[in-house]
Order: structure tokens, then sequence, then C-alpha cells
């Protein structure tokens, strides 16, 4: 996403923020605590990408000028462009899914650290049979989910890598030899291929969040901040008595604050802490880690980790 000025006050649409999910994210392990943010609301690696990702076009109109070089029949013209065109186009198409496989990635860490969220009025979640059946439910639910597309993903695999194989036999028919010029053509097409199927999705993606997120900005602007202002989410946490949580402040918006007994009931007595995760407008991944970084011990860090991550899914529904 880019960098946007306001964000105290602005937050894109949701379709932007599913769109962000799309874009390369980066495991976030919690040292000691064995559990890992599988990235949410971050881009990674996103400089390296482009840089990539030119190496890939030079690679492409390079391998194209060789075989126009050696052969300048209409049938050849005519299908060396088309088959750039196919690359980029299947390499888009094999990143259409990567959005939603991001979402059940967050959602089944998510059902792992803190269990399932009961919607279902009929489930009574303090009964552990109907609790483990939800559990499972949604499991299976998020695996269909990661799983969904991966047959057609094979399929457009396939094609990038046919393409390769077919500029280089058309490249060595036209050039009427096997030599070394051959072996390096070869290399040459299968890298453009590889450096498709694993980068121009992502790049792609990112500069389409890249428009919606400056779309949105610019009505929120035009309209005086009346459209796409921020939203308030609240994440409510209850510790053990003997955990204690560190309260926090990231920018100006986003806060962990320690929830007072109304009642005034004895600190001592109490057999938990309460603490509510406080947000106007989006909590990136960067934010989360701000918040989880202050926390002194691994079992501090664990807690606020999950919750952390509940609070920014509960984001994408708005």
């Amino acid at each position: 996403m880019p960098d946007i000025k306001n964000l105290e006050y602005f937050e894109p649409s949701r379709d932007a923020k599913l769109e962000w999910l799309g874009t390369r994210k980066e495991e976030m392990p919690i040292a000691g605590a064995g559990i890992k943010l599988p990235g949410l609301f971050s881009t990674s690696k996103k400089d390296r990408d482009q840089i990539l990702l030119i190496l890939i076009i030079m690679g492409e109109l390079f391998g194209a000028w060789r075989i126009l070089e050696e052969g300048g029949m209409l049938a050849v013209q005519v299908l060396v462009p088309l088959a750039i065109v196919a690359d980029i186009i299947f390499a888009i198409l094999l990143h259409r899914k990567e959005a939603e496989r991001c979402r059940a990635r967050n959602e089944l860490a998510d059902l792992e650290f803190l269990g399932p969220k009961i919607d279902d009025k009929d489930v009574d979640p303090n009964d552990p049979a109907q609790r483990s059946r939800q559990i499972e439910i949604t499991r299976q639910r998020i695996k269909m989910a990661l799983e969904k597309g991966k047959i057609l993903d094979n399929v457009f695999i396939t094609f990038i890598i046919l393409i390769a194989i077919g500029k280089t036999l058309g490249f060595m028919l036209l050039y009427e030899d096997f030599d070394v010029n051959v072996i390096a053509m070869a290399v040459i097409y299968i890298t453009v291929a590889v450096g498709h199927i694993k980068i121009t999705g992502f790049w792609y993606k990112e500069m389409y969040t890249t428009y919606k997120v400056i779309r949105d900005y610019k009505r929120f602007t035009s309209s005086g901040g009346k459209t796409y202002g921020v939203r308030s989410y609240k994440t409510l946490i209850k510790v053990k008595k003997e955990l204690k949580l560190v309260p926090y402040q990231v920018r100006t918006f986003h806060y962990l604050e320690k929830v007072e007994n109304d009642e005034g009931e004895i600190k001592e007595k109490k057999m938990e802490n309460v603490y509510m995760f406080k947000s106007q407008g989006m909590l990136t991944d960067e934010d989360l880690h701000a918040f989880i970084s202050i926390q002194p011990e691994v079992e501090q860090k664990s807690v606020l980790a999950k919750y952390g991550l509940r609070h920014q899914l509960d984001m994408l529904n708005a």
C-alpha cells in the first residue's frame, strides 16, 4: 500500500483492503513462543520484486529480439509478441486467489490461537462438544479455501513453462545449430518463466492495490473526509491475574488500555486482568509488531500477537 498521510482520518474501502492481501507477505515469528503471524496488512520485498520484474521484462525483450533476428517471417513476428503477452496474462491469473489464501492462512492461525468466533446462537461456546465441532467445521472451511483453484494454478504454470520451451525450440530451429548460444537462450527463457511464476503476480497486486488506495484517498479528500473515514475497532483481551500486559500507544490512533473494574472491586480479588485493544482505522502489521515488541516477556508477546491478529481480521469485514 502506498504511503498515505492522514491515516488517523482515512481508511481504504473494504475492496482495497482485500486487494492488499494479495501482495507478498512475510511471516512474523514470535521468538520463544513457538507461533508465527502469517502476515496480513503489509507488503514485503516490494522494491526487490520491482527490480526483478524489470530484469524479467528485459529478458523477455532480449529473447524476443534474438528470435526475430534469426527469422523475420510473419508468423514469427506475430507469435513472439503473443508469447510475451500470454506469459504476463498467465502469471497474473496464477495469482488470482492469493488474497483469498492470505485471508485463509490468517483465519487458520486465528482459529489455532483463540478458537472460533461463534456467531451461531444455536452453538453453546461453553459446551466442549459443540465448541470442538465448530472448530472442526471452521478448520475444514478454511482448508477448502486454501486448496481452491490449485488445479487451475498448475494449468497456468504448465502454460508458462510450455511457452518457455516453445521459445527455446523456436530459436533453435531458426538458429539451425545447437551450441552455447542455444543453451544460453534456453536458460534465459526458463529463468523468465520462473520469474513470471514467482514475481509478476505479486508486482501486479501491489500496483493494483496502490491504484485502489489512491483512488479511495482522492474520494476521501474530495468529499471533505465524509467518504472512507476511519472506523473504530475494539477487541477485549482477558488474561489471567498473574499476567500483566504493558499498555501502549502506536502513533495517535492505536491503543492498548487497562480496563478498570467499574464496581471498584479490590484488585487482589480479581481473577483476571482485562485490557481493551482500540484502533481508529487500520492496524498494520508494523503497528502490531510495535505493540508486541514493547511487551517484556514471551507470554505477553504471545497473547498480544494472538489477539492482535483477531483485531486485524475484524477490520476486513468493515
